[in-house]
């Protein structure tokens, strides 16, 4: 044990030492042939190392990032303010602490994604008590052609224990059916109406409310008071899941009692709008998988991964005690993710693409009777 603290001991002064040193070699006055060399050197390093992706790699690469950042702060700060002239020393400070900004949001970047965490599937354990699962779908005004599928795929879960499909339809509340204008509201009811009847064939709940408050947040928080799984998984109405999505989540919630909530990627099998207009959705990775693959991997290894408002599964307990889904925000699911954390629960993030996202069935419309046809 005390070897253990011994090692961390000198590990953590080894880090202190070389940013010391970082600190040393970016504050030196060089000339400007140095300059381009240790430019030159530095971009070669990053060639050079960038084909070999190991944590040890990446991380050299980052303190290169590092170091070239530092060095231009400091030369930007000593050499190019002027100083000498109050008109323009305002708006140059400006400039420089955008930049310091813009330094910081990256350096910050670095350290969240320097160590990625690759976490792998807990199985369910059977033997032990299987927790209540609630599935909520949150619907506004999407085409029923495009939530019915995401509502059949979640009635049709692989689970072993208790698992209830809720489909939260803000398209069909009271507000929306009494609507001044009679064509709208003639057009939500049917739609409310088909959304029922889809529901009762598939073995799903419906359920609505008196007014469209809060949006999402508050469709959501209207919901947990008619259901009482012990984890509820949250779906988008076009984020259609696998089937192995419960088994492949709940047993982390069994093996960590803290657990607050679980996230998983989201994957969408049409390209965004830029990636589609541009033409580069098979050239060019989208922000999505940024995101998805890299920083939140950073992020779950220090127990500080996001809730992104959907293929995610989050205990009862958490979400209650922070007084359900955030409603302060537009962002109130990473909001909802930092009260559940404050509360000192732990989250996790395991990179298992389990949902499907589409604006619209790839291969054309499905019909409703052919959807019906594949509950067996």
């Amino acid at each position: 044990m005390r070897s253990n603290h011994l090692r961390r001991l000198v590990k953590w002064l080894l880090v202190l030492c070389g940013l010391y040193a970082l600190f040393t070699l970016a504050t030196l006055n060089i000339s400007t042939d140095t300059h381009i060399w240790l430019a030159s050197s530095a971009f070669l390093l990053i060639l050079l190392l960038s084909k070999n992706m190991s944590t040890r790699a990446t991380s050299f690469i980052l303190i290169i990032g590092a170091f070239i950042s530092f060095r231009y702060i400091y030369w930007r700060f000593q050499e190019t303010l002027p100083w000498e002239s109050s008109l323009d020393l305002p708006f140059a400070i400006l400039l420089f602490v955008a930049e310091c900004y813009g330094i910081l949001v990256y350096i910050m970047g670095m350290f969240v994604t320097v160590k990625p965490y690759e976490r792998k599937r807990v199985p369910i354990d059977t033997h032990a008590t299987i927790p209540s699962v609630d599935v909520f779908i949150p619907t506004y005004n999407e085409p029923l052609d495009v939530v019915e599928p995401t509502i059949l795929a979640a009635s049709r879960l692989d689970y072993p224990g208790v698992c209830n499909v809720y489909v939260l339809d803000d398209g069909g509340t009271v507000q929306k059916l009494a609507d001044d204008d009679v064509d709208a509201a003639d057009q939500a009811k049917r739609r409310a109406d088909a959304l029922k009847s889809f529901c009762a064939e598939v073995g799903a709940h419906y359920i609505t409310r008196e007014r469209n408050e809060k949006a999402k947040a508050g469709n959501i928080n209207h919901a947990l008071k008619h259901s009482d799984g012990d984890l509820i998984l949250i779906l988008d109405a076009d984020h259609v899941p696998t089937r192995d999505f419960l088994t492949n989540t709940v047993g982390l919630f069994q093996k960590d009692t803290n657990l607050g909530f679980v996230q998983t990627p989201h994957f969408f099998v049409t390209p965004g709008p830029v990636e589609r207009n541009l033409g580069i959705e098979d050239k060019v990775p989208s922000e999505n998988e940024m995101f998805y693959n890299k920083i939140l991997l950073g992020m779950d290894f220090w127990n500080g991964c996001f809730f992104c408002g959907s293929a995610a599964v989050i205990r009862r307990v958490a979400l209650e005690e922070v007084g359900g889904i955030s409603t302060k925000t537009i962002t109130e699911d990473a909001d909802t993710a930092i009260n559940i954390h404050a509360k000192g629960w732990d989250s996790a993030y395991l990179n298992r693409a389990m949902v499907a996202g589409c604006r619209q069935i790839p291969s054309g419309r499905m019909s409703r009777n052919a959807l019906v046809g594949l509950k067996g």
